[in-house]
């Protein structure tokens, strides 16, 4: 009989007031100047609560910029890592999933950017079943290595699992271009297309049931398919914060449009409203998910009060 699908462990009650006081007193040492002690309370957080991707955000980015994000780490990393590198090579020997990300995290604690260990709890997030996480581990790891077809072909397999097409085929093509040979990579590129068509032929069906009188008919009852909408709340480079979060059932990965709505247009006889000019102005998918918000990586223009849509 096959071994269950291990997942990530729920943490008490204890556990979670204790990772949030470490987190809130790791916020405290980043502000005071104090990397090592705050990756310290961090380390205690993801061991506590290792699902929690706040967490695990925040630690990447305190021993990145520990570094002052030099792509390389600590000098002396080539001495310390080896030994926490084999005890993540024998925890995965023995998918101890847990012990592969406890592992894990000492080495890129001296050395942010090793892309073995990233992949390797990438590995462990995804039989934990913590997708997102996966993701996020290998995108870390693409920030030094961005061509890189091994790693490039590992988050094209995720994000193919997940039903991101259009992410997935750009990454295979990456593939293909550092492997004109590969054939894995050809053949995927052409299938992938071939589904995300499908799926765009099946999102067009819906589009059509949820316009016109039928959306008119059903509005107040219920929320159309893919009618998703909500405000940009503020920028910050390429990032935009949104006022829609998991609770409004957003996830890592999903899509939006990006527009600029112009003044209301109002029937000068009727006193009614008859929508307003809007304008396109990006494309962006979610990078991280909050209860409350979320953050999207954004390509075009965006400006806070601007509306997104799925």
């Amino acid at each position: 009989m096959p071994d269950p699908t291990p997942a990530a462990p729920t943490p008490t009650a204890d556990q979670k007031r204790i990772a949030l006081d470490s987190f809130n007193r790791a916020k405290e040492a980043i502000t005071s100047g104090n990397p090592d002690y705050a990756i310290t309370l961090l380390l205690t957080c993801c061991k506590l609560d290792p699902a929690n991707f706040l967490y695990r955000q925040t630690l990447r980015k305190t021993q990145k910029e520990k570094y002052g994000n030099n792509l390389r780490g600590s000098r002396f990393a080539f001495l310390s890592t080896p030994r926490w590198k084999a005890k993540v090579k024998a925890a995965k020997r023995s998918r101890d999933y847990l012990k592969v990300l406890e592992h894990g995290e000492q080495v890129l604690s001296r050395n942010p950017w090793d892309m073995g260990t990233q992949m390797d709890m990438a590995e462990a997030f995804d039989a934990l079943g913590l997708g997102d996480l996966a993701i996020f581990s290998l995108d870390q790891a693409r920030q030094k290595f961005p061509r890189d077809a091994t790693l490039n072909r590992a988050l094209a397999r995720l994000f193919e699992k997940r039903g991101d097409f259009q992410k997935a085929i750009v990454l295979w093509q990456l593939v293909k271009e550092k492997n004109p040979t590969d054939v894995e990579a050809a053949h995927k590129a052409k299938d992938l297309a071939a589904s995300e068509t499908i799926q765009k032929a099946a999102k067009e069906v819906v589009a059509k049931l949820t316009t016109g009188d039928y959306l008119a008919r059903v509005n107040s009852a219920a929320v159309p398919a893919g009618g998703v909408e909500g405000k940009i709340i503020k920028v910050e480079g390429t990032k935009a914060w949104i006022n829609l979060g998991s609770s409004s059932g957003i996830k890592m990965g999903d899509n939006f449009k990006i527009f600029n709505v112009g003044e209301a247009l109002i029937d000068p006889d009727t006193g009614a409203k008859l929508g307003a000019d809007e304008k396109q102005t990006g494309n962006g998918f979610v990078v991280e998910v909050q209860d409350k918000y979320a953050i999207v990586q954004f390509t075009g223009k965006a400006a806070a009060k601007d509306t997104i849509r799925k």
